[in-house]
């Protein structure tokens, strides 16, 4: 997944993020990283809205922070939080979530490797 999230960097994107839905999330960026954090565990009720409330969430994160990984670990929480009540989480539970989530962010990097971790 990730070399095909990368591809879409190398034809312009500048971030391309995919849920992985019970895996998580990543984002590939422009400068060659490729970001990845696991779902964080909870029940599971329904998958409506999961995937908007990443890019929500990720957005939000984003346009406070300006930190990748930061979006990232709140676009994943926001997305946990709405498979968790089975519709769009409100921010007040993603950004609980986010508080109470230990999902740390894996680094890579696209080189003459295919993916090297830093």
């Amino acid at each position: 997944v990730a070399e095909f999230a990368y591809a879409l960097c190398l034809r312009g994107a500048h971030n391309v993020l995919v849920s992985m839905e019970d895996d998580g999330a990543m984002l590939a960026a422009e400068d060659k990283s490729v970001y990845t954090v696991p779902a964080v565990a909870v029940k599971t009720v329904g998958y409506c809205c999961r995937s908007d409330s990443l890019l929500a969430g990720f957005t939000a994160a984003y346009l406070d922070s300006g930190d990748r990984e930061t979006a990232l670990r709140m676009g994943n929480a926001a997305a946990c939080a709405s498979a968790a009540c089975g519709t769009c989480a409100d921010r007040l539970t993603a950004e609980e979530l986010f508080k109470v989530s230990k999902g740390t962010v894996t680094a890579l990097k696209f080189g003459a490797a295919p993916l090297v971790q830093q």
